[in-house]
């Protein structure tokens, strides 16, 4: 590497000026390279924000972006049915493909795993509203509630908060 490369990707502002234009998954991937990309991509905003790991402020049009790093691995969740979401299926969580490869269960899993401290969507809500439906011979019967994230470090629903209510509900224990 010449004197001139390195000088530029040892200086933060300019090596996260260039790792701004890399695609979500490559920007992650990043990280790896050295602890200077790592620490350079874990301190800036602007960064965070292409992850997923900051929110982003609301668009004047009300719009918002599904995260592409999680589009595929958690289907189930992008679901939505007559304009409201509702929670997967066992059957649908069980049918993830990295479900069925042990290797990738296991790191998907990892308590530290980096999908669980990202927002599915940007700007993420702030609050997330629970409505459990249960049918038995005693009737049906709807209860609700409600989480708010505003305490939270991350101030908003992350993909993590998202995973494990709906996967306690369906937990067999």
């Amino acid at each position: 590497m010449s004197q001139a490369q390195t000088r530029v990707l040892s200086t933060p502002e300019l090596l996260e000026a260039i790792l701004a234009h890399l695609p979500p998954s490559s920007l992650l991937q990043a990280q790896r390279i050295s602890c200077t990309f790592q620490s350079v991509i874990q301190t800036s905003p602007t960064l965070q924000q292409a992850l997923y790991l900051r929110p982003a402020r609301p668009k004047p049009s009300g719009d918002w972006t599904i995260n592409p790093l999680l589009r595929d691995c958690f289907l189930p969740w992008l679901v939505i049915a007559e304009d409201r979401w509702e929670m997967p299926s066992y059957e649908a969580l069980e049918m993830l493909d990295w479900v069925k490869n042990e290797k990738r269960r296991e790191a998907m899993l990892h308590a530290d795993a980096s999908w669980r401290k990202m927002f599915l969507i940007q700007p993420p809500p702030k609050t997330l509203t629970i409505l459990r439906f249960c049918h038995s011979r005693g009737g049906d019967y709807i209860s609700n509630g409600e989480v708010s994230f505003a305490d939270e470090e991350q101030a908003a629903v992350t993909m993590g908060a998202l995973y494990d209510i709906p996967h306690s509900f369906l937990r067999c224990e």
